[in-house]
């Protein structure tokens, strides 16, 4: 699915919430807001194949290096930060979110770092 939200063949339908764990629930409310800036027509989809291409892709990433517990491993902080990057660049809005360049590579990100996402890149 596209942004983990919208199927490429049913792109009339989001689908948002969390499966199994409350430590997503900072991508879920992200998910959100993406959401939001695309049903506002802020910017559109993909073509299809493209995002077939990415579901293929990520699947394959996540048995590859997760092994076994490839559907629970999705919880992990760096692929949340990757996924919340991804969000911003698709909403316009700049994915480094820190002020300052040693924040910005040591610094935990946090929901106050994606408050303001209405600023463009």
């Amino acid at each position: 699915m596209h942004e983990e939200c919208i199927h490429p063949r049913i792109p009339n339908l989001a689908i948002l919430g969390y499966a199994d764990s409350p430590a997503i629930l900072f991508t879920t409310e992200m998910r959100s807001k993406w959401l939001a800036h695309f049903l506002a027509r802020k910017f559109e989809l993909p073509p299809i194949r493209e995002m077939e291409d990415d579901v293929i892709k990520w699947g394959k990433l996540m048995r590859c290096y997760a092994r076994q517990s490839y559907k629970r491993s999705r919880v992990s902080v760096l692929l949340q930060i990757y996924c919340n990057d991804q969000l911003c660049k698709d909403m316009g809005c700049n994915p480094r979110r820190k002020n300052w360049f040693l924040a910005e590579l040591f610094a935990p990100y946090g929901p106050s770092d994606y408050k303001n996402l209405s600023r463009p890149m």
